[in-house]
């Protein structure tokens, strides 16, 4: 299951829910003392990343050597 983060508008607090994609985000802010009834889902950082050889643009791209390799 997804792990989806959620932003009020009013106060700016972003909060981090477990849910299925096809689910309702939350209704009102949680934090203490903000009324919003407003959270919009946010784009957040992802811990993916490609590193080391094994890659295509590392080990199988075309080397840049402007042209073919025939000699001609």
């Amino acid at each position: 299951m997804p792990m989806y983060e959620y932003q009020c508008d009013k106060c700016s607090h972003v909060v981090e829910v477990l849910q299925r994609h096809d689910e309702p985000g939350p209704k009102s802010c949680p934090k203490p003392g903000c009324r919003s009834r407003k959270m919009a889902r946010v784009m957040s950082n992802t811990s993916f990343q490609l590193v080391g050889s094994g890659w295509y643009k590392t080990d199988y791209a075309p080397k840049s050597g402007g042209g073919d390799s025939s000699g001609e």
